[in-house]
């Protein structure tokens, strides 16, 4: 969605049960002035806060029933209207390709270290692989 909508370069992204973590290059291909960090993130909570309230009501539909009482309790509608992410995150700027290599593996790790997968390969939800960056580089 931050991709299609303000062309910049999502570089490795891993979703978690209570938290995402995003690595991107904010700028537009072949523009020099970075899109805000800020304006991302609204857009990135608020995409985040239509559609997945709608996947969890999607998935509520069928048993009537969610993984944990307090998202029964919002599904049902028995509570006033929640504010999915309601803390800001934390930026990071990354100025040297070993940080940056660090940092992607932080997010492909991430499920592994949580115990929620045995390797990155096991989840749709990190891009393991996908981002040819060389190690060799400087």
């Amino acid at each position: 969605m931050l991709q299609e909508r303000f062309g910049i370069c999502l570089v490795a992204y891993v979703v978690m049960p209570e938290h995402v973590h995003l690595v991107v290059y904010p700028h537009a291909k072949g523009d020099d002035i970075p899109v805000p960090i800020s304006q991302l993130w609204h857009a990135f909570k608020q995409h985040v806060g239509f559609h997945g309230k709608r996947c969890l009501r999607n998935l509520w539909v069928p048993d009537r029933k969610l993984w944990s009482e307090p998202l029964n309790a919002w599904a049902c509608g028995n509570l006033d209207k929640q504010i999915i992410m309601n803390t800001r995150g934390y930026d990071f700027n990354i100025d040297r390709q070993k940080t940056l290599l660090e940092k992607i593996d932080y997010c492909h790790k991430n499920p592994v270290t949580r115990g929620l997968v045995e390797s990155p390969a096991e989840t749709n939800e990190t891009n393991e692989g996908q981002l040819p960056i060389s190690r060799e580089l400087k």
